[in-house]
């Protein structure tokens, strides 16, 4: 291909100035994914924030300049047919709003060359590069990657530094595990989170136990600072595969970057779906993991209890600290393997674990995932050879310049 493309959820903006006393809102052609080639019947897109005190008066879809669709309502979806050309396309949404504000974005496609096939799908990594003191390196060219695919060295076709658009899901255990300050830090960092999201992010949060608590819909920072300011109490076990799935799930059909934030001590005790079933979900929806835990939750310290008797029998002094005890779902060993394979499950994906030393090192650890998050590489190949459909393909990722630590995840199922 030799032609380096812009890998972004969004490419363009709002372009149009408003009319006077409109003020922009916010429009996204998030499918199909910058840079890709349209061909046939393909699905388009977009999503809108109108801004404060302004109503939607209509959206246009324009392909190469000529108007297609207009929709008046949501969901501004629409299944549109290319054609077979394989040709350069320019789509573009005009947004009018009834104060005569309008907002555009824009999107170009590129041109499958002949000798391309037309079904390659374009596969995306997020790499992260430290350095030996860990600190991340956002200084390389696309030259200095070396992808391998099932083996076979890849052509790097789309690449970029830094801050690319991601979606996540804040997953919050709120089981009876982590009351008091546990849950009001953990709620905390999710809140700082938001907060320090760019413009495009995107982010759901969801609050579990044995079942969801709490949830908001998928939204940008100014729209979820305050999501989860309604109160609810902590109650009940921990579904942790169940809901990390759950994760996987709402994220499946989510285009660009995608990752699952969770924050919990880890200890299943009520999932009914096995560690296997879960690695199969994250193998399929290629989303990066991390994990936010304290110190003290890890399995050397399981069902540990300290009894305090400074004064005899007097059973007011008692203490006991304890993490959750087996239930009759999973024994000790069971709790124990099903934790050790979470921990795989983060390295495999490309994520990473984070230890809070303490309560108050909680919102330190949201707000360095979200730093990594925002200091990534993008690359983008088309596999060959391809593989067959859910075949396992290991990937890796090296760099020309040593004494450098990459990390990425190992491979994903060919769809």
């Amino acid at each position: 291909m030799g032609r380096t493309r812009l890998l972004s959820l969004v490419l363009g903006g709002l372009l149009a100035a408003p009319a006077a006393g409109g003020e922009r809102g916010e429009v996204q052609i998030v499918s199909p994914v910058a840079g890709e080639p349209l061909v046939g019947r393909t699905e388009v897109r977009v999503e809108i924030e109108p801004p404060a005190g302004a109503s939607l008066e209509r959206v246009d879809l324009e392909v190469d300049g000529e108007i297609v669709h207009v929709w008046y309502r949501p969901p501004f979806v629409l299944s549109y047919d290319f054609g077979l050309s394989g040709r350069r396309r320019v789509l573009a949404a005009r947004v009018v709003l009834s104060d005569g504000g309008v907002a555009l974005a824009t999107q170009k496609s590129s041109p499958i060359r002949i000798d391309e096939r037309v079904d390659l799908e374009l596969q995306q990594l997020y790499v992260t590069v430290e350095d030996r003191r860990g600190r991340r390196r956002l200084d390389l060219d696309a030259a200095d990657f070396n992808v391998t695919d099932g083996g076979t060295r890849q052509e790097i076709v789309t690449f970029a530094a830094g801050d690319v658009p991601f979606t996540a899901v804040l997953l919050i255990d709120a089981s009876d595990s982590m009351r008091g300050h546990r849950l009001a830090s953990a709620l905390e960092g999710a809140r700082q989170f938001v907060l320090g999201m760019s413009r495009l992010d995107r982010t759901q949060l969801v609050a579990f136990s044995d079942r969801v608590l709490a949830t908001t819909p998928v939204g940008s920072r100014d729209g979820l600072a305050t999501g989860f300011d309604r109160q609810f109490s902590p109650r009940g076990g921990t579904a942790l595969r169940d809901h990390v799935f759950l994760a996987l799930r709402l994220l499946e059909e989510r285009q660009g970057r995608r990752a699952v934030v969770l924050l919990s001590d880890g200890w299943d005790q009520l999932s009914v779906l096995s560690s296997q079933e879960l690695w199969a979900a994250a193998e399929r929806v290629q989303s990066t993991v991390y994990w936010v835990r304290l110190a003290g939750d890890e399995p050397t310290s399981f069902h540990r209890t300290e009894r305090l008797l400074p004064f005899g029998d007097d059973f007011a002094n008692l203490r006991f600290r304890y993490h959750p005890a087996p239930s009759s779902w999973a024994d000790e060993a069971t709790a124990r393997a099903a934790y050790r394979s979470l921990e795989d499950l983060v390295e495999m994906t490309g994520g990473r674990i984070l230890t809070a030393e303490s309560i108050a090192g909680i919102q330190g650890a949201m707000t360095e995932v979200l730093t990594e998050l925002h200091e990534q590489y993008a690359l983008g190949y088309y596999p060959r050879p391809r593989a067959a459909s859910g075949e396992w393909r290991a990937v890796a990722v090296k760099l020309a310049a040593g004494r450098l630590k990459v990390r990425t995840r190992t491979g994903y199922v060919e769809r």
